[in-house]
């Protein structure tokens, strides 16, 4: 399974069941997107390994922590002011134009 831009979708128990249904998930993120970090961590909800972390320009990717959904070197430790302008923008292509 390939997202791109994904929230956080489950708790631990539910990261666990996917992994044995859906062995190979890779999550795309780009730069400092905002929608892969909500729902918030405190909140119950974590993330899937692996992430596929793009650079702002989409030239240069980061292969996170196979292991660790929420990889601190990798998208995770972007500042919390994220963008929305970079959810519409994957791999050069952008996905919309309707930003509110």
């Amino acid at each position: 399974m390939l997202t791109f831009g994904e929230p956080r979708v489950g708790n631990a128990a539910f990261v666990m069941r996917l992994l044995q249904v859906v062995p190979h998930v890779h999550r795309v993120t780009h730069w400092r997107d905002i929608v892969p970090h909500i729902p918030l961590e405190w909140q119950g909800f974590v993330h899937e390994p692996q992430e596929i972390w793009y650079t702002e320009d989409s030239t240069a990717f980061k292969l996170c922590d196979p292991t660790n959904g929420e990889d601190p070197l990798c998208s995770k430790q972007v500042p919390t002011i994220s963008s929305f302008a970079d959810h519409v923008v994957y791999l050069n292509i952008t996905m919309s134009h309707l930003i509110c």
